[in-house]
């Protein structure tokens, strides 16, 4: 063991060759004492095995090999970890799973997109699409690795007047959406102008992917009138306006799409006689004295003009003063109407649920016969 006394002993020539084997920076310059001292410190720093002394006139220090240090790490991760990020990833592919619906798609026989643009007023737009399994999954494919980032995302442009859009200047709107919905109300300015709704996905590097496409509108000029903003119902009271203004009677390929869609949300062909709209209100007497009843419900009320609102799971429009009004159809059963207004930030909600019930009886006619 290297000591003080020990190295005191020696001979400085023995300890200038000593601090010369360890690499002491500076031993040539050093007095007996500091080569002493660093000699010590070296020593204690380096737990080595040191030359002999009678070979290299230094000390010879035996050290053991330190011990070995185990580390024992956790193979196993908490369950309730895993149970937290599996549900967090399948919330991620829910909200860009565009095809939710294409289970009730596949139901009616439907195999291929469908999607629609309609025009509800001067300023407002209405889209409905319906969008495949298969769809989906080959826009995961062509998108790889970006496709974790990708925004489902529904763009609008704005067409020339001709119908045509060739650049991405004609892009009005990009607008984020999720899965889970099916249609999506747009408000535009600068009637009267021509409007194609796309959906797809958008990249983070601001690529876009496209998967459907709908019809081109034109949207009118504004009027003095301002109609109920209601959905399916409303729009089966006037749907040779709406119909029309959506560009239903014009010669494209798309068209078909919408007057399919027409027809199924109306459950009735569009040439049909507007009589049959009605449902166990009305009696046509087989005397040719028709009395015909049926009637509607009016749903309205005041919110933050800036909230989001839904009735029975869709989007209404909310007016500039907060107020909205929508026109629901009223058959013979019992409806439950959830009403949910949300903030912008999604931090306050409010709910009211209307339960309405229509009975409807038809009484036996009477015909009075006079006396000549």
């Amino acid at each position: 063991m290297i000591t003080v006394a020990s190295l005191r002993e020696r001979s400085s020539k023995d300890l200038a060759q000593m601090a010369k084997n360890h690499g002491v920076a500076g031993w040539h310059s050093m007095r007996k004492e500091q080569l002493i001292r660093v000699l010590v410190q070296v020593a204690k720093k380096k737990p080595r095995k040191l030359p002999s002394p009678e070979h290299s006139g230094t000390l010879v220090r035996q050290v053991s090999p330190p011990a070995k240090l185990e580390v024992r790490v956790k193979s196993s991760t908490d369950p309730k970890v895993l149970d937290k990020i599996r549900l967090e990833h399948q919330q991620r592919e829910l909200f860009r799973d565009l095809a939710v619906h294409s289970t009730e798609t596949k139901k009616r026989g439907s195999s291929r997109d469908r999607m629609v643009l309609l025009v509800r007023d001067a300023f407002w737009l209405h889209v409905y699409w319906e969008i495949t399994r298969g769809s989906v999954q080959r826009a995961q494919v062509a998108l790889a690795d970006k496709w974790h980032g990708a925004q489902p995302t529904l763009r609008i442009l704005r067409m020339d007047d001709d119908g045509s859009s060739n650049a991405m200047d004609n892009v009005y709107r990009d607008i984020p959406i999720h899965g889970g919905v099916n249609n999506w109300y747009v408000d535009v300015s600068d009637p009267s102008s021509v409007f194609r709704a796309v959906l797809g996905y958008k990249m983070l590097d601001g690529r876009f992917h496209q998967i459907s496409k709908s019809n081109t509108v034109t949207t009118p000029l504004p009027t003095g009138q301002t109609a109920f903003d209601g959905h399916w119902s409303d729009v089966a009271k006037d749907y040779e306006r709406v119909y029309s203004l959506s560009g239903g009677n014009h010669q494209e390929s798309s068209t078909s799409d919408l007057r399919e869609i027409f027809e199924e949300k109306l459950r009735r062909p569009m040439n049909e006689p507007m009589f049959a709209r009605f449902g166990n209100g009305i009696n046509v007497d087989k005397e040719g004295f028709p009395f015909d009843v049926d009637a509607e419900m009016i749903v309205y009320g005041l919110t933050d003009p800036k909230a989001v609102l839904n009735i029975a799971g869709e989007p209404v429009k909310v007016r500039n003063d907060g107020s909205f009004a929508v026109s629901f159809a009223m058959p013979d059963r019992r409806q439950v109407i959830p009403i949910v207004a949300s903030s912008r930030d999604g931090s306050k909600q409010r709910t009211t649920v209307l339960a309405i019930e229509r009975n409807t009886k038809v009484m036996e006619p009477i015909n009075c016969d006079s006396d000549d």
